[in-house]
């Protein structure tokens, strides 16, 4: 569950900064980020265009994966 929260939180954190169709923030208010929050800010456009949105190769694309109890199964469904 933390890696589908995190992987939203990317997504939506994104979302204003990139091209689309809606109004995007740009260089001005990026400009007003610290270094240490601008090392965040690059890590997460990074991560976002390796793992999440743009992955180019057999190696980044992301797999589910589900684990249960079988003893739990059938109280917990």
């Amino acid at each position: 569950m933390g890696d589908a929260l995190f992987i939203a939180m990317v997504v939506k954190y994104c979302r204003p900064l990139l091209i689309g169709v809606c109004a995007r923030l740009g260089q001005p208010v990026l400009g007003l980020l610290d270094p240490r929050q601008r090392e965040v800010h690059d890590y997460l456009l990074a991560y976002r265009d390796k793992h999440v949105a743009r992955a180019v190769n057999s190696y980044e694309y992301n797999q589910l994966r589900l684990n249960y109890c079988v003893d739990r199964v059938a109280e917990e469904g």
